[in-house]
């Protein structure tokens, strides 16, 4: 290990939580909450969902990803938080490394973390060890070469000295290997890639996270690098102007972390100065302005194109400020494809005028400084300046305007249950211990659970950890299993909180092998839900469910699961769910020949064959159903041009319908293949018009209209990808929503 690699490592090494100043430990929860709560915020572009989707058959983990109900391994934990972190760019950064360095180093820490139940101290000293590091090897660099970005670089090398912390707390020997590994294999990004826009630039982050904590990990297993990587290879393929001076701490004082930023524009941070120029204008109506001129040093003044979609004018000067005065502020609710696309923004951003100003390049990089001028058509001026931009060092954001970004952004996700996860990650401020838990989705990270053993944790600390347990996790599942001879087996496990909010970790662990339950060939998670103490309030809801109450032989035939509400499926939904026949009783399961795709769970195979009569069939269903009104929604629809029957068909049944099925609030689907079309009606009492011509028309079933409504948020929280929707197949006619009542003759004698 050369004197570069053994300053640092010794650092890293010996960082501690509870020996860093209290406005740095702020300073470092802070940045995590951030990190989870612009994830969040990622994790529902279209383009990652569907790289969610493609990674579904992942083994199952006991990492979280943001905006996925199940469990990954840490790797692709790394890949999927850290791609959504950078997508909407309103990650951290800082200005003097030129880079990301906790958009990084959270992912990384926390999804090891997490998938080693560590502590919330040495979780976030970790962090910081890893940003301090980081950020230090960033400065050395002096930026990158032309066309090349700074994802990836420095910041891999700090995601790696992260690792070794965490897995090795104290070993200088172990943290000096990982650096020089990760600096000997930097990946080297390219900056046009990101900077015009293209989906693809978001996966450098996360695979960037991948390779730091790969490598950290091949150091800590004693893979030796060559010692020199840093002055050798880094400087020479990564660096712009390399000063190996700036490594040389004993300790990280003064801390690095201080001096970083947090974005407040949804947009490249080379805009900044600009869109905080923009923003002292406001209000000015746009309508008003004749044109703009924004003079700005040489790394903004490069973004001067109208951009045509959201992502690229994330990294455009015109399109940025037009969106600003169209709407009257620049954030994650107003930088949307609509809005971008609108004649107005269009119309506007070409009357933007981007200039270089070579004065202004001796600003950079203490500040991003830039000169606005707009030119209203009654021939008034106003003019403004912007130079280090908001939420940047000296300008840094205050603890409450970081939470509430924090709250905005995560809210907007998962609406008011958002609240608690940068609550439950400020319970660890001050050093208090925590054990793992499942961070973005879950109680916000490993530095989020509280542990006792000698450590005071704060009443409202716990209180929030509980909470968030019990509105998580607490509850109980009954999973079904089948036997050597093909007969089912229903097992039963519950969890909940104790007196005095103590939980026994063997319930959580029991709850980790659900998950990894859900996903095994032999084995279907019937029902998950809420512990209920009080008797039912409802027919609907119940403290067990009610397949496992009428019996395994009329409810087994479809796999099911319900999640997290303890609302248990109608009569209905137990009925149609013995799809295949409810004859009396399981006979041997078959060989598995399908898996049935869940959005959202992975895939659940069948777990048990059913043999049975159409006869019984319509008996059960008309048992289910008589007398009772329920609600559907009924579209009507053709096959679109381009498409034959067979492959429409194919994706109806394969791809689509299992799609729709996985959403717990639909009843069932009944596809009403058209035949032919009739003429007269009741007798020939009356003449029908010929209208439309359909190729089917379906029926949607939902308990109520309630169900519908939830039915319609679970897909905002569980999309489904475009390549796999009705877009450019289904040639809709109409779609209503209907209230269906259901008349037999033994209901109309009953009247």
């Amino acid at each position: 290990m050369t004197a570069l690699a053994a300053g640092l490592a010794t650092a890293v090494a010996a960082t501690s939580w509870r020996d860093t100043p209290a406005v740095v430990r702020e300073r470092v929860v802070d940045l995590v909450a951030d990190c989870v709560a612009v994830a969040a915020l990622g994790s529902t572009r279209p383009e990652l969902v569907a790289l969610r989707y493609g990674l579904a058959r992942t083994p199952v983990g006991t990492a979280t990803v943001v905006g996925s109900p199940r469990g990954w391994p840490a790797a692709s934990a790394q890949l999927l938080n850290g791609s959504a972190a950078a997508a909407d760019q309103l990650q951290d950064g800082h200005r003097p490394a030129r880079g990301h360095p906790a958009s990084h180093v959270v992912p990384a820490v926390l999804a090891l973390a997490e998938e080693r139940d560590l502590p919330g101290d040495e979780t976030l000293a970790a962090v910081l060890a890893g940003y301090e590091a980081g950020v230090r090897v960033g400065r050395a660099m002096g930026g990158t070469p032309p066309g090349v970005h700074d994802i990836g670089t420095w910041g891999q090398v700090g995601v790696a000295a992260g690792v070794a912390r965490l897995l090795a707390p104290g070993d200088v020997a172990a943290a000096g290997r990982a650096i020089e590994l990760a600096a000997s294999a930097v990946l080297l990004s390219d900056a046009a890639t990101i900077f015009r826009g293209r989906t693809g630039g978001h996966a450098f982050l996360g695979a960037s996270i991948q390779l730091g904590a790969a490598l950290g990990g091949a150091a800590l297993a004693g893979l030796e690098p060559e010692p020199g990587a840093l002055d050798r290879h880094l400087a020479a393929v990564a660096a712009h102007d390399w000063d190996p001076t700036v490594l040389e701490p004993v300790t990280w004082s003064p801390y690095e972390v201080l001096g970083g930023y947090v974005k407040v524009h949804p947009t490249c941070a080379h805009l900044h100065g600009v869109n905080d120029a923009v923003a002292d204008l406001l209000p000015l109506d746009a309508s008003d302005v004749a044109e703009v001129e924004v003079r700005a040093f040489a790394g903004a003044a490069r973004f001067d194109a109208v951009a045509a979609d959201e992502l690229r004018a994330r990294f455009s000067v015109p399109t940025s400020v037009a969106v600003a005065l169209v709407t009257g502020r620049l954030d994650e609710t107003t930088m949307t494809a609509q809005t971008v696309a609108s004649p107005a923004v269009q119309e506007l951003a070409r009357r933007v005028r981007v200039v270089h100003d070579p004065e202004l390049d001796a600003g950079y990089p203490d500040g991003r400084p830039a000169r606005v001028t707009v030119v209203l058509r009654d021939g008034s001026v106003r003019t403004t300046a912007g130079d280090r931009p908001r939420g940047d060092a000296d300008r840094a954001l205050d603890r409450a305007a970081l939470r509430e970004k924090a709250e905005r952004l995560l809210t907007g996700r998962f609406g008011d249950p958002g609240r608690d996860r940068p609550r439950a990650v400020h319970a660890a401020r001050g050093g208090h211990a925590a054990r793992g838990g499942r961070h973005p989705a879950g109680a916000g990270g490993a530095a989020a659970r509280g542990r006792r053993g000698g450590v005071t944790v704060s009443e409202a600390a716990v209180i929030v950890a509980a909470r968030e347990f019990v509105r998580t996790e607490a509850g109980f599942a009954q999973v079904t299993t089948v036997d050597r001879r093909g007969f089912p087996v229903v097992r039963t496990m519950t969890a909940f909180l104790a007196d005095g909010w103590a939980v026994d970790l063997v319930q959580r662990r029991g709850h980790r092998r659900i998950a990894q339950w859900r996903h095994d060939p032999r084995t279907t998670v019937t029902w998950v839900g809420s512990r209920r103490r009080a008797p039912p309030t409802s027919a609907r809801t119940s403290s067990t469910c009610r397949c496992c109450r009428r019996g395994w032989s009329r409810s087994a035939g479809r796999p099911r699961r319900c999640r997290g509400s303890g609302r248990c499926a109608a009569t209905s939904t137990s009925w149609s769910a013995s799809g295949r026949g409810a004859g009396p009783g399981p006979r041997c399961a078959p060989r598995r020949r399908s898996r049935t795709s869940w959005w959202g769970c992975g895939s659940i195979p069948s777990a048990c064959a059913w043999r049975g009569s159409g006869r019984a069939r319509s008996r059960s269903r008309s048992r289910s159903r008589r007398d009772r009104d329920d609600g559907e929604s009924d579209p009507g629809y053709e096959v679109a041009d381009g498409l034959t029957p067979e492959e429409y068909e194919r994706w109806l049944f394969e791809v689509h319908a299992p799609d729709l099925l996985a959403n717990p609030h639909l009843d069932r689907i009944v596809f009403n293949k058209v035949l032919r079309p009739v003429h007269q009606a009741s007798g020939g009492t009356a003449e029908i018009p010929q209208g439309y011509s359909f190729y089917r028309i379906a029926e949607m079933h939902f308990a109520d209209e309630d169900a519908y409504a939830r039915y319609r948020e679970w897909f905002t929280d569980h999309p489904i990808p475009v390549d796999r929707g009705p877009a450019g197949r289904t040639d809709f006619k109409f779609y209503v929503i209907a209230e269906a009542t259901e008349v037999t003759r033994d209901s109309l004698a009953a009247r």
